[in-house]
């Protein structure tokens, strides 16, 4: 997901108001943020249904599958056009 820092801080923060986690800055850098969920917040994502898994997933690990049983491999392929020139 695409999310801006300050659109994810903001709803850190409505989470942690509402008692679904804890925010704790770190001692050594006052930048990094350690999250932790509480009881409450715990007791509501259990109630939540799993996330949804879509047809991509899917595809992608058989295509994985596919490239590793594959006998020559080029390792910079990926940097190549798949179209001509």
């Amino acid at each position: 997901m695409a999310v801006h820092q300050s659109t994810a801080s903001n709803l850190m923060e409505k989470l942690e108001s509402s008692g679904y986690i804890l925010r704790t800055r770190s001692i050594d850098d006052k930048r990094v943020v350690y999250l932790e969920i509480t009881p409450k917040g715990r007791a509501l994502l259990e109630k939540c249904p799993p996330p949804y898994r879509g047809i991509l997933p899917d595809a992608l690990q058989n295509l994985n599958k596919l490239v590793s049983t594959l006998e020559h491999k080029q390792v910079d392929a990926g940097y190549e056009p798949l179209g001509n020139e």
